[in-house]
């Protein structure tokens, strides 16, 4: 007889539950950049990334990890990306191929173009101390947040 008394016995783990996906580092919305770096994870360590900017298809990703400074190591970067609302989503694979079906998505806008700032009205001369100034800003894409006025109060043109 040919048998072995030690016996062979071999565990398998089945693996069926599928990682979840986070995006842990964005970029600022809205943006005046082009260019925008993402860090992401899994609950499963060992999991690859797949990414899809926009309309694209899904591509596989580097994951990365943030730093204390906001700083990435191993982001993934996507450059010269154009003006107007983007989109990117992320789903974890793990190494027995689970797909995390809900992907992490953020969404975010680029404005590349400034705003317009004019002066409504102004008198040209005044003996007053007193000047009333109206001014107006237009920008399609983010909005204006703020003005930043700046006058000059003396013939020498010192900025104020």
């Amino acid at each position: 007889n040919n048998i072995s008394q030690l016996g062979n016995s071999a565990g398998i783990v089945l693996d069926t539950i599928a990682p979840q996906t986070k995006i842990d580092q964005t970029p600022i919305n809205p943006t005046n950049q082009s260019q925008a770096a993402f860090a992401f994870s899994s609950n499963e360590t060992s999991a690859n990334f797949l990414c899809k900017l926009d309309a694209t298809n899904w591509l596989a990703c580097a994951s990365s990890t943030p730093l204390e400074d906001d700083s990435l190591t191993g982001a993934t970067i996507f450059n010269n990306l154009n003006e107007g609302t983007r989109s990117l989503e992320v789903k974890a694979l793990d190494l027995a191929l689970n797909v995390d079906e809900s992907p992490a998505q953020y969404n975010w806008l680029i404005d590349l173009t400034p705003p317009l700032s004019w002066i409504e009205n102004m008198a040209t001369s005044s003996t007053s101390t007193t000047v009333l100034v109206k001014w107006n800003g237009s920008d399609a894409g983010s909005g204006i947040s703020e003005y930043d006025i700046r006058y000059k109060d003396n013939e020498d043109g010192d900025n104020k």
